[in-house]
């Protein structure tokens, strides 16, 4: 599992290597957003079909509405995924990602 830290503003102040494997980024998340993050999911197709930019911003608020929200995902080689979204009391998100097996 890999795990990723952001503020109540949204910005990454840390991050494992494993997150970035299991979500099969290609950079480390400095500079970052929590919004960055999901956006740049929904712009390679891992939320699935529709524009990027509505199912990023759904996703989002979905989860910030529930606190804690799980996202389904298929990433680029075709392997599922699960991104675990916690709130932080006081602000702040932690994105936990859990890689399936190959498909």
């Amino acid at each position: 599992m890999g795990i990723a830290v952001f503020t109540a503003e949204g910005a990454v102040v840390a991050w494992s290597d494993r997150f970035i494997e299991a979500l099969e980024l290609s950079q480390p998340l400095a500079g970052m957003s929590v919004d960055g993050v999901i956006s740049t999911l929904a712009h390679r197709g891992d939320l699935g079909a529709g524009a990027p930019w509505d199912l990023a911003g759904r996703e989002i608020a979905r989860a910030a509405a529930a606190g804690e929200a799980e996202t389904a995902l298929t990433l680029p080689s075709g392997r599922r995924a699960t991104l675990t979204w916690h709130a932080v009391p006081g602000g702040g998100t932690i994105l936990c990602a859990l890689p399936a097996a190959a498909p």
